[in-house]
């Protein structure tokens, strides 16, 4: 059942591209677009705007970053149908490079949500029997987890060749999540035992780098 869900919701998403330009389905990056979809929906904990209620220590960074996704995402589609159109569906360098980097950044993430299992929550909160997990992607970042999510669909605006919508990504989708963490890390390291130590030797999204 959650199979069907996630195809027909991800199918929804090229309604609008397709109205505009009709031969857009023809070709592959739809579809490769809809597969990515169904998979982070039915591989990853299921969210939605309209879902449950946001704790106290979100401060709506949850339905932030979820309407900064759904907007670049319909930039992109809109961008590369309306714009673009033939060019932004010939197979480019660029193309495979963003196509490499979406499907990697969806295996991070996912590998990230099947670590904590159980812990893994939509809303920023903590658990009382939490604790520091430093296996799988946690070795080398702290919330692999959105650096997954942040490659996932900023890239898609490069294998949409979707350029406006690319510096759209640029700006919402860091804000949005650097807003996350800023306020998961402000919980963590005052209730979590032993996170502060972990931070200090773990980066946040880019091993050794940020």
């Amino acid at each position: 059942m959650r199979w069907i869900h996630a195809i027909f919701l991800n199918g929804l998403a090229l309604v609008i591209p397709t109205w505009i330009q009709p031969t857009f389905i023809g070709h592959a990056q739809p579809w490769i677009l809809v597969c990515v979809g169904v998979l982070a929906t039915v591989f990853q904990p299921q969210h939605s705007p309209a879902g449950t209620a946001s704790t106290s220590e979100d401060k709506g960074t949850a339905n932030q970053i979820l309407w900064s996704i759904y907007a670049v995402q319909t930039s992109a589609l809109i961008e590369a149908t309306w714009f673009r159109y033939p060019e932004s569906m010939h197979w480019t360098p660029w193309v495979l490079i963003g196509l490499g980097l979406m499907l990697s950044g969806l295996a991070v993430r996912t590998w990230a949500v099947r670590t904590l299992g159980d812990h893994f929550t939509w809303h920023v909160e903590l658990q009382t029997d939490q604790a520091v997990i430093t296996r799988g992607p946690y070795r080398w970042v702290r919330h692999p987890s959105y650096t997954g999510a942040l490659m996932t669909w900023g890239f898609t605006t490069l294998f949409l060749q979707a350029w406006f919508a690319a510096a759209l990504a640029l700006v919402l989708l860091p804000l949005a999540f650097w807003r996350r963490i800023h306020h998961e890390e402000k919980l963590l390291r005052s209730e979590l035992q032993g996170y502060d130590e972990y931070a200090r030797s773990v980066k946040a999204l880019i091993p050794g780098i940020l």
